[in-house]
Parts: C-alpha cells; structure tokens; sequence
C-alpha cells in the first residue's frame, strides 16, 4: 500500500524518512509502535474518546439524539475512508486515518446505549453480543481485502470498502427511531451532568470495573495487532493469513452470541452476578488456551486458536450489559463513553509495551505475559467486582426489610 506523491511512493504507516521498502506483508498490523507513530497514535486515539464522550454528554442533556449522532458519524467515517483512496501526500492519510478515529468512537457506544431501549432487560446481553459481532465480521473482511488489494490497488480498495456505509447512513437515518430509556417507578429524570456522571464513577465498583475491563480489553488489543506479525516471526513460511481471514471471525461469532445467551440466561436467576459468572469463567478459561496457541506450532497453533476465541469472546456483549446494569439510566450513555475512553486510552496503549518487552524476554513471552497475564489480573479484579455488588445488593435488601 502506498501514497503517490512527487514522483515518489509512500507507504502512509511509516514516519516521515524512513527508508521506504517497495513492497509490504500482504496483511499490515501495527507494526511501528514507538517514535512519531506512537505519538500520533495516542493523540488520535485521545482525540477521539474525547469526542465520544462529549457526543454523549450532549446527547443525554437533550440537544442531541443518539440516532442523529450514529448516523451522522457512519457517514462521515464512510467519507474519510473514500477520501484515503484520494490521497496523495503524507499528511492527507494522517488526517483521513484521524477523521475514521474520530467519527468511529461514539459508535458502539450510543450503538450499544440505542439498542438497550429497543429490547428488554433479560434479552440485553444476546442483544449487544450481536452488536459486537461484527467487529469479528470487519477484522476477517479486512485479510479479505488483500485479495482486493492485489487484484485493484490499495486505492480502489479504500473507495469500495468505504461506499457502503454511505447508504447505510441514510438507511439508518431514515428507518431508525431515537427511543428514551424506561426510568424506574417513582424516578423522575433528573437534568444530566458531567459532575453527576463523575461522582457515580468514585464508586469502587465502578473504578474497579474500570481497571478490570481495561485488561481485559488490552489482552484483546494485543493479541489482535501482534499474531500476525508474531507468526511471521517464527513462521515466516506458514500462510497465517488462510486461518486469520476466517478462523477469527467463526471463533469470535460464535463465542460471542453463546455468551450471551448463557449470560441472559444466568441473569434471569442470578441478575447481574449471573453475566460476572460468564465474564470471569471465559477470562479464567482463556488465558492457558492463549497460551497453548502462542507455544504450538502451526497448523496445531490453530486449533488453540479456535477455542481461545470462541472461549474468549464468551465475555463481550456481556461486559457491555454489566456497564449498562449498574449505570443509573439517565447516564447510561455516559457511562459507556467513560468506560470506552478508559480501556482504549490505557487498554489500547498497552502495545506500546510490546516492543521494550519483546527486546527483554523476547516476542513469545512478551505475548504469553501481556495477553494471559492480563486475563488472570482482569479475573481477579472481575471477581473482587462481583464480591461488591452482591454485598450491596444484600445491604440493600436488609435496608428495604428494616423499612418495611
């Protein structure tokens, strides 16, 4: 992939002067992670949860609904992506790849905040687990895209992967319905504020939570930019890329609509400690599988892989339902933006961890440490969660029995 400009070609991943190479792996990772990139990764990425975050801030005041928001930065992000197509300079891929940050952030977000107000409680994790499948659906597309890549160029792949979301933007702008979230009996919807959202997050739930969704979602981050090129590295001869353009995406699926259904299920009997139940088993679960797929060989590394990710993936829609089941409903929106800008400004930096890390103790045990390690901290931290809510379910109760 490469940007035409003055005569010259410019692979629009590597910083300015760098030593161009002609031609780059069929499938591209992060593969720069320290320097200016670095720089200009975590600006963007800052950027863009801000921006999440003030999107729903002034959507739950009422200036804005979460429809108009979702369909407006799906057509923006559809534009960005068709103009990087058009590129011509350096700069002009480094402001399209900051535009398709910018305007993807508020999505899952008022997605996931949207849907939970078109179905009932007992049906939110199966319901966001389908929301969140098609992350796995867009990470095996991009290996397919490779394929277009070689067969079109890499500008034609930009223009075509891009279109779509321009008629699904109107598409969702015309057919969607903005609906309020049910408020409990006897609750009157107070005015929403950044304070009031502040103050729910000085809760050791909530600040625990916080860290534990962090590493969990960092072990995912760093799996997910680094197997390819990790496989590249041990097995340079192996063609990863037939397993990543199909095996993520059946895993992750799968994995993903079976915890939620588990979850919903747990929850009709157990409430909330019925979705932790699934988030800690898959976390615990996960971890030596990751590990059996990192020290194993192809094609066996596969075979780990596949049951990592169904195994691993049981945990997300259901940690989007947690957020939400302990969220007060006027600040649900706000809660999620608090919790996406928390893991992907810490959880997505932890890559920047892997290169130092690699040249200590080498690339396998810096993915067995960030990726397995992080899911045993995350199980811990998930349990010591669970502990607290149950304790204040059960203080809560006993209130409500001394009052009565």
């Amino acid at each position: 992939m490469a940007v035409e400009g003055a005569g010259l070609e410019v692979d629009p991943l590597i910083n300015p002067g760098e030593e161009v190479q002609e031609e780059l792996p069929k499938v591209t990772t992060l593969q720069r992670v320290g320097g200016p990139y670095a720089v200009y990764v975590v600006v963007v990425v800052t950027v863009a949860n801000i921006f999440n975050q003030l999107c729903s801030l002034v959507s739950e005041a009422g200036s804005l609904n979460r429809k108009n928001i979702l369909s407006s930065c799906v057509l923006f992000w559809s534009v960005a992506t068709v103009l990087t197509g058009w590129a011509q300079e350096y700069w002009q891929v480094a402001i399209a790849r900051m535009s398709l940050a910018l305007f993807e952030a508020p999505y899952l977000t008022f997605a996931s905040s949207l849907l939970t107000c078109y179905f009932t409680k007992k049906h939110r994790s199966i319901v966001l687990a389908s929301l969140t499948a098609a992350i796995f659906i867009g990470y095996a597309s991009a290996f397919l895209l490779t394929i277009l890549d070689d067969a079109l160029g890499w500008r034609w792949t930009f223009w075509i992967s891009g279109s779509p979301g321009l008629a699904i933007s109107i598409l969702m702008f015309t057919t969607v319905k903005e609906r309020k979230p049910e408020q409990p009996i006897g609750n009157i919807q107070e005015k929403v504020n950044f304070k009031q959202t502040l103050r729910e997050f000085k809760s050791p739930v909530h600040i625990l939570l916080v860290f534990a969704m962090v590493l969990r979602n960092a072990s995912g981050f760093v799996f997910t930019y680094n197997i390819n090129n990790y496989f590249n590295h041990y097995y340079p001869d192996y063609p990863t890329e037939v397993f990543m353009a199909w095996g993520p995406v059946v895993s992750g699926c799968l994995g993903t609509f079976l915890g939620g259904i588990l979850a919903d299920r747990l929850a009709r009997r157990w409430g909330t400690i019925g979705r932790f139940i699934v988030i800690i088993l898959s976390s615990f679960l996960a971890a030596p599988l990751f590990v059996g797929a990192l020290t194993t060989p192809p094609p066996g590394a596969f075979y780990w892989l596949l049951i990592a990710g169904c195994v691993s993936e049981l945990w997300i829609g259901v940690g989007l339902s947690v957020v939400i089941d302990i969220a007060p409903v006027q600040i649900q929106t706000s809660c999620l933006a608090i919790y996406f800008f928390s893991y992907n400004m810490i959880g997505g930096n932890f890559n920047l961890m892997v290169t130092p890390m690699k040249n200590s103790f080498g690339w396998r045990w810096t993915m067995v440490g960030l990726v397995a390690g992080s899911l045993i901290i995350a199980v811990i931290l998930f349990i010591i969660v669970a502990c607290l809510l149950k304790l204040k379910s059960s203080r809560n109760m006993s209130d409500e029995d001394k009052s009565s």
